[in-house]
């Protein structure tokens, strides 16, 4: 469409500007003819035909005798439309005949005399035809670099979506370590693979985070059912009275609550991480939540003499939290700080600091710590390092603390604290 319009546009301009040309030549010789008459017209066309150039002119008298002009005689003309004829005639070029078309219009004027005002469009067709031509050629190498560019972009296209596609397969056979080849282009299909990539490595992560906990389960807690059922047994095989029956079964319950509560903090881990939880945020102030939270574990913290240190702001502080989830991963970490500090006399710093947009929530401790390799790994699911395997505790305070700051946009960040314990930090940020 673009070649026949610049074709057309063309050849449009080109014969308009012939016909404009006849057109001024006519309205030159009707000034001279109303000025005149036959005499001024006549010497008017006799000198037009002298100029080299290629207008056409002829003017026959009655008899149908040339009068004047560059033409010997009234050629065979054809009507082409609107008043204008086209014709062809013998014009003399270095010694050579040639034929040349013209277009021209025609006037019958009074006496018979004839007038013929017309123009050689030999040059015009040539133009023409040259133009037709290059338009053909370029439509036909636009069409066959196209298409072998087409082939090659398709071809290149194809193979990556193949790539995409074995790496699927592979990966519904099982093995999840397979990722998508990326080729650092940036283009759309390397953002697709880059952000499949990052789910499959997300899955591969909650997979053997499943593995993982299951693994723990069948560890952790075989101990503790184990020792329910061994306790029921052994009242069992021997008689008893009504009260170690009581005390048995309220012995039962204890460690039945325990299990309820690892259970009901594995599924809220496992609820917040999957965002198949409802959470529901509210304005509320920071500052009185934190205060909230140390009221409410003064009391355990004062069975072994442990000594609360505050550092909040007078001013509220107003985030949009789940107040519930909150209040839990705080409680958490004090109830952490309160079990692994000082043996001597347990120190638990809790404040909030605040820089631009960040807002940072910290506990700490002034008990042995946490060695530096192991600081990843205490927010697993399950996980309890060798020192704390004799006091009591499931494994996941620290992994409901980390998916309830996740779920509020932030993170839970362990240091050391200096000169020593333990420092956690609920990171958030406040336009979150």
């Amino acid at each position: 469409m673009l070649y026949a319009y610049l074709f057309w546009n063309s050849i449009t301009l080109t014969s308009g500007q012939t016909d404009a040309a006849i057109e001024a030549d006519i309205a030159d010789l009707s000034k001279r003819f109303k000025e005149g008459g036959i005499p001024s017209l006549a010497r008017r066309v006799a000198v037009l035909s002298r100029d080299p150039r290629l207008s056409i002119y002829l003017l026959i008298d009655p008899q149908g005798l040339p009068m004047a002009g560059n033409l010997n005689k009234v050629p065979d003309l054809k009507d082409a439309g609107e008043g204008w004829k086209e014709f062809e005639f013998v014009r003399i070029t270095n010694n050579f005949e040639e034929k040349h078309a013209a277009r021209a219009k025609t006037f019958t004027l009074p006496q018979g005399f004839y007038l013929l005002v017309g123009r050689d469009v030999e040059e015009f067709h040539k133009f023409s035809e040259v133009i037709f031509n290059s338009m053909v050629y370029g439509l036909g190498m636009t069409v066959l670099f196209g298409l072998v560019g087409g082939v090659i972009v398709s071809r290149n296209f194809t193979r990556r979506i193949d790539s995409i596609n074995r790496t699927s397969s592979d990966i519904m056979a099982g093995d999840l370590s397979r990722r998508i080849p990326v080729r650092g282009s940036g283009d759309e299909i390397d953002q697709l693979g880059i952000n499949l990539n990052k789910m499959l490595s997300r899955i591969e992560s909650l997979m053997n985070g499943m593995r993982d906990v299951t693994d723990n389960i069948a560890h952790d807690l075989r101990s503790p059912i184990n020792r329910v059922r061994n306790k029921l047994e052994v009242t069992l095989m021997k008689p008893a009275s009504p009260e170690d029956y009581k005390k048995i079964i309220q012995e039962t319950i204890a460690e039945a609550d325990e299990l309820l509560a690892v259970f009901n903090a594995l599924l809220s881990v496992a609820q917040l991480e999957a965002g198949a939880r409802d959470i529901q945020k509210e304005m509320l102030d920071i500052v009185d939540l934190t205060k909230q939270a140390v009221e409410f574990m003064e009391p355990v913290g004062e069975e072994i003499g442990a000594r609360f240190d505050l550092d909040l702001p007078e001013a509220p502080l107003l985030m949009k939290v789940a107040q519930p989830l909150m209040s839990q991963a705080l409680i958490n970490l004090i109830d952490n700080a309160i079990k692994y500090g000082s043996s001597d006399e347990t120190v638990i710093s809790v404040g909030l600091t605040k820089s631009k947009n960040t807002l940072i929530i910290y506990v700490a401790d002034n008990g042995p710590g946490i060695p530096p390799s192991d600081m990843s790994r205490v927010t697993e699911r399950f996980v309890r390092l060798d020192a704390s395997r004799n006091r009591p505790g499931s494994g996941l305070g620290l992994s409901l603390v980390s998916a309830i700051a996740q779920s509020h946009g932030g993170k839970l960040r362990l240091k050391q604290n200096l000169p020593q314990g333990l420092k956690a930090e609920i990171v958030l940020t406040l336009d979150a």
